[in-house]
Parts: structure tokens; C-alpha cells; sequence
């Protein structure tokens, strides 16, 4: 999934190369899923003519601000890009070619490559004097969003119900001590919550760990001033400086966990110096992390944790029993199925963190080889109460 970085990276290049420019013609699929609460041709009819005068990015989310009408606000979801191609519409050195950009991912370079993009969902075309511009989104799984918003982008959802920007309004040291242990969660959890820290994903966030040599399994609340310095130090530099490459990993420093993560499985994953790199699931998501240098306390697993770990609870199910004529023959299947079941099962809570919020899930154990089940038929005969632990 495209995190801050990436996002921020899109951002700017809109931001240089279609500032002021008017949009000429607008294509859109009809795709309710992308497109949510908009109506067909209500893209084409707000969008046409207008001009983009501003781009910001919240975490995850980019927003184009027109002059007038609503602002797209757009999330990328899993495998969602943009891209753009801009074509001079006068001859350069004898013939037209296509004005290079040095965006990623972001102008097609590869002559075989067909425009528009096969699972393209948007298309905005805009005219300059000197060339024609297009820009395409283009989302193969359907899991990003465009959304049209009226107001200001930045005070509706759902920009407003995310946490703090690492780009743009990280909060000071001893805020985001309190805001970090005041929670009692393991540290990549927290950092992959957007109501907390919005666009860190789990390159970034293990990224963030690793040079913070914190184990990502870390509980925020037993985690110490200095170790919630590191992380708001390091939150910041990965942010920055991933951004200020514009999201080019074959530009980060050699020394990044991300350039050395992806050999899981085949016996590859270590770093230049021949420390491993270890993968183990925390948050829902898989973490990459060096066990040699980011070790996990003991006191990470105190008392104090009371997440992720087995509960019994009662599991009752009543059917209704009606009185029955013993000497009925026809009655005899009711008999089995009137019955009163009590007992106790242990199930285990565990907990799954996603991109947007914290789930917790109840998986109920393997059952018993053999349930005990005591069946009741009622009559005028006085009432006893009976009780039955389980596994006794």
C-alpha cells in the first residue's frame, strides 16, 4: 500500500505540473466502489472546467482544491497509482516528443506501455499553450477512493478523524511521550493506527523501529522516556528523508531496513553486515525487525498487558422445552430437541490491528472429544437447580 511517502510524492509532482492549469475534459468509470456516494456523470459535470489552485495531503489522503465546486479527495488503497503523460504539441528538435518527468512511476516511459492504463478510473486532460496533459488514475483491486467534498477537505471526513501527520504536525516530545504510553498496545500496532500517527504503514513503521532498535512488539505503556525519544526522533528522519527522495528506494540510505527486507522465505533476508532479519506478526501485519539489536524487555510482558491473552467465558444456549406426553411416540424427536445446554469453553481473544482501527477478534478453541449435555423435559414436578463446571 502507497504510505505517507508515496502519497506525498504524487502530491508534489500534481502540485509542479498542474497548478493553475484548467481542466479540459474529465473521463470517468461508473464505479460506486471508487467513487462512493457519486452519481454517474456527476464527476464530468463538477470537475469540467475548473481549475486546480492547491494540493495538500493528510497521511494517506491527497487532495486537489479547485477554484470553485468540491475538492477530490483521494486515497490510493492497495495497488492504486497516478499517473501522467504530457505531450508537447510543438516539435522539439525536429519532431514531438514527450516532456520527461521525473516522477516515479508517475509518466509512462516505456514505449510499450498502453495509454490510457488498463485499469484506469479517472482521467483529467488539460491544456497548456505548449503541450496537453493527462492525468490518469488507475486502480487494479478497486480499493482506493475518490471522493468529491464540499467545504473545506480538511475538516471532513474522512481526513478529520485522523492522528497527527509525521510531515506536517508531529507533535513535541513530551506530548507524544504521553500520547504513546498512556496506551497499552504493542509499539507497532500504535504506530500503524491513523487515528494515532496518519500514513504510517508497515515499511515506515518497522523502518521507524529499526532504527529506533525498538522491538516491535513493545508494549507503549512499559516503554521508557528514552525509548519514546527514539521513536519520535526517528519517525520524524524516516518521514523526511523518504520524502525528500521522493519515495525512490533505490535512493535510500544503504544502511534502511526496506532495502533488505524482501527475502523472506528464501534464506536472503539479512543486512550488509550479515545480521539477520526476522519476521514475526504484531498489529496484524507482518514485521521485519533484528532481534539481535531490537530485543524485547521482559517487563514488556507484565501484568500490566492485559491484551492478547485467553479469557473463559460462558457460552449458554437455551431452547424452550414444552411438556410432552411420555407414551407419545411422535413426540420422541422433540424430547432430543427440547434440551438446556450449559457449560463453559475458553476462548481466546486476540487482537488484530488494521490500517484503520483496532478489532478484537474471538476465535473459540478446538472443542472437547465429548460435551456433556444434560436434558431437561419439564413437568409439575418441583424445580432443582444444577451446576457443572467445565474441565473439572
Amino acid at each position: 500500500m502507497p504510505e505517507l511517502t508515496e502519497v506525498e510524492h504524487v502530491r508534489r509532482i500534481v502540485h509542479k505540473t498542474l497548478l493553475g492549469v484548467k481542466i479540459a475534459s474529465v473521463s470517468a468509470k461508473e464505479d460506486t466502489i471508487v467513487f462512493p456516494g457519486v452519481e454517474g456523470g456527476e464527476v464530468e459535470s463538477k470537475l469540467t472546467g475548473r481549475s486546480i489552485i492547491d494540493t495538500k495531503r493528510w497521511g494517506k489522503y491527497y487532495v486537489l482544491i479547485m477554484d470553485k465546486g468540491p475538492s477530490i479527495v483521494g486515497h490510493l488503497g492497495m495497488t492504486g497509482w497516478v499517473y501522467i503523460e504530457i505531450t508537447h504539441k510543438k516539435p522539439i528538435d525536429g519532431k514531438e516528443k514527450e516532456m520527461a518527468c521525473e516522477c516515479r512511476m508517475c509518466l509512462r516511459k516505456d514505449p510499450k506501455h498502453v495509454w490510457p492504463p488498463r485499469f484506469w478510473k479517472l482521467q483529467l486532460s488539460f491544456e497548456t499553450p505548449d503541450s496537453h496533459i493527462t492525468l490518469a488514475y488507475d486502480d487494479a483491486r478497486r480499493l482506493g477512493r475518490i471522493r468529491l467534498v464540499d467545504g473545506d477537505p480538511m475538516k471532513e471526513l474522512p481526513i478529520s478523524k485522523l492522528g497527527f501527520d509525521p510531515l506536517h504536525n508531529l507533535p513535541e516530545l513530551s506530548e507524544f511521550t504521553q500520547m504513546v504510553q498512556r496506551r497499552a498496545v504493542p509499539i507497532k500496532a500504535l504506530l500503524l493506527d491513523q487515528s494515532f500517527s496518519a500514513g504510517v504503514g508497515n515499511w515506515v513503521a518497522d523502518e521507524v523501529l529499526w532504527h529506533a532498535k525498538i522491538h516491535p512488539g513493545h508494549y507503549t505503556n512499559v516503554l521508557t522516556d528514552e525509548e519514546c525519544e527514539a521513536i519520535h526522533e526517528k519517525l520524524s528522519y524516516v518521514c523526511h528523508v523518504a520524502a525528500d527522495l521522493n519515495a525512490d528506494s533505490s535512493k535510500f540510505p544503504d544502511n534502511w531496513l526496506f532495502l533488505h527486507r524482501w527475502g523472506k522465505g528464501k534464506g536472503k533476508s539479512q543486512l550488509p553486515d550479515g545480521s539477520a532479519i526476522s519476521f514475526e506478526t504484531f498489529g496484524g501485519r507482518t514485521s521485519a525487525f533484528v532481534a539481535a539489536v531490537q530485543k524485547l524487555p521482559k517487563k514488556s510482558a507484565s501484568e500490566k498487558v492485559k491484551s492478547v491473552k485467553q479469557k473463559t467465558v460462558a457460552v449458554k444456549k437455551t431452547v424452550s422445552v414444552k411438556k410432552v406426553d411420555k407414551d407419545d411416540d411422535d413426540n420422541e424427536d422433540q424430547k432430543k430437541t427440547n434440551v438446556r445446554r450449559s457449560g463453559r469453553k475458553k476462548v481466546k481473544v486476540e487482537e488484530q490491528i488494521v490500517e484503520e482501527q483496532i478489532v478484537e477478534i474471538y476465535k473459540p478453541a478446538r472443542k472437547r472429544k465429548s460435551v456433556a449435555t444434560k436434558v431437561k423435559i419439564e413437568d409439575d414436578a418441583p424445580k432443582k437447580r444444577t451446576s457443572r463446571r467445565s474441565g473439572h
